[in-house]
């Protein structure tokens, strides 16, 4: 029969169980797997801690520090988790445990850890257990509070391990949302996703988001999302609703996030999941309606090599000033082969474009992700559109080839379908986006539109 020696009841190995660490049930009882169950009695004798007493060694250190500054640190403390473990108990409960196999109102002894008892003769359970008294006897009957490897160097050093091993996909959901209109539609993420996930400070969250509709598309009004997040606000999703005539609404509207930071737990160090790269702009220049940035240069490398990417905005405050505020933004490729980010706010108070607030700008590459390239379809009348069937809600990035008077764009999304949106702006023609970005999307004109059909994994 296998035994393990940690339990489940320890919240520090539960941690260690992703990354496929046995674990016993700390109940007197469970299962094997065939028409029985086991019976255990237990006899600690002596509990003992140690990790004060515990150092790596030189040649732990030196490895450590390789694997910091190799090409791959990932796969180089894969390397060094299988030579010396992934992670090692700190707290060892001496004594005995006697384990019986019961058939409905029967049992039967199956083997001891610790004590002695007469081989060949019926188990005295007495007489072991008056054995344990002597503690020549004693033997390691439990293992507890277990930490991962790395947490036995200096602090600084470990976290230079978190950080060189980058950004991961730490947590991810779908939800429904019922929104109305006529009041600020918040999404809460603090009692979704777990403390210890986006209230780590060394995790370093990021939150990318989507929000469609769970039905049909309507062209009449679409959605948009951005992010709240700072150290005195709760992580949250904004909800904004752009509709030409306001009207009270409600609608059944699909939200998937992903929680992106540093793995701190290691959780998912073997996961084949995607690799990202995060990169932020803070914007703070005043009296613009429309602007245009650089995507920083490594990252463009990173998307010319075939990867796929996305934005998001995100605001460190809410007030009566920007609480209304959709800020929008536009991938576009330039004639010179560069990219960059158009950057245009909208008020859903007075439909109009209004100056950009000040807000952080997060772009993500997604590295190795299983992505679909679909066309649009135009008809005669009426906006371009992209028909889809899937299961999951997918992520969608847009960006526009060679062209840089473009009206802003909008993606326009159904569980079935993905519009181009456009916004009507009661400036009466006045602003700088409504006399200066007036084309709008036609057969002719190259654009690209990236499904991850199964978000960010």
């Amino acid at each position: 029969m296998k035994t393990s020696l940690f339990f489940s009841s320890d919240d520090n190995v539960n941690n260690f169980v992703d990354m496929g660490l046995s674990v016993e049930s700390i109940d007197r009882y469970h299962y094997d797997g065939i028409n029985s169950v086991c019976e255990y009695t237990e006899v600690g004798k002596a509990f003992i801690k140690f990790r004060e007493y515990i150092e790596p060694t030189e040649e732990f250190i030196k490895e450590i520090k390789d694997g910091i500054k190799s090409d791959n640190p990932e796969k180089e403390f894969r390397k060094i988790m299988e030579e010396y473990g992934q992670f090692i108990p700190t707290e060892i409960i001496f004594g005995g445990r006697v384990y019986f196999k019961v058939y409905h109102e029967s049992k039967k002894f199956v083997r001891t850890i610790g004590g002695k008892h007469h081989e060949g003769e019926n188990f005295n359970e007495k007489y072991w257990m008056e054995s344990l008294n002597d503690y020549q006897n004693w033997d390691i009957i439990e293992l507890k509070n277990p930490i991962i490897i790395f947490k036995l160097l200096p602090e600084d050093t470990y976290k230079q391990i978190i950080f060189s091993l980058g950004k991961k996909v730490l947590y991810r959901s779908l939800e429904n949302y019922s929104y109305k209109s006529g009041v600020t539609n918040i999404y809460d993420l603090i009692n979704k996703v777990s403390p210890k996930i986006i209230q780590n400070k060394d995790a370093d969250c990021d939150i990318f988001a989507t929000v469609i509709e769970n039905k049909f598309i309507n062209l009449i009004f679409f959605f948009n999302c951005q992010i709240l997040k700072s150290e005195k606000t709760k992580p949250s999703i904004l909800i904004h609703c752009i509709q030409k005539d306001f009207q009270l609404r409600e609608c059944n509207l699909i939200i998937e996030y992903v929680v992106i930071g540093y793995d701190t737990d290691f959780k998912h160090i073997y996961s084949n999941g995607s690799k990202v790269e995060l990169r932020k702009f803070v914007y703070d220049t005043e009296n613009r309606e429309f602007d245009s940035i650089p995507l920083q240069r490594e990252l463009v490398s990173m998307i010319r090599d075939g990867n796929s990417f996305g934005g998001i905005p995100i605001l460190n405050n809410l007030n009566p000033s920007n609480e209304s505020l959709v800020i929008g933004h536009n991938f576009r490729k330039t004639s010179n082969d560069e990219f960059k980010i158009d950057l245009f706010s909208y008020c859903t108070k007075t439909h109009r474009y209004v100056n950009l607030p000040k807000f952080t700008f997060y772009t993500l590459v997604i590295l190795n992700n299983d992505v679909n390239q679909i066309p649009f379809e135009f008809k005669k009348q009426g906006y371009p559109f992209i028909n889809y069937d899937s299961m999951y809600v997918p992520f969608v990035i847009l960006y526009l080839i060679n062209g840089d008077n473009y009206s802003p764009i909008f993606l326009n999304r159904a569980r079935k379908q993905i519009n181009i949106g456009y916004v009507d702006c009661n400036c009466n023609k006045t602003c700088f986006i409504c006399k200066n970005k007036t084309k709008r999307i036609s057969n002719n004109d190259q654009i690209s539109c990236t499904i991850i059909e199964r978000g960010v994994s």
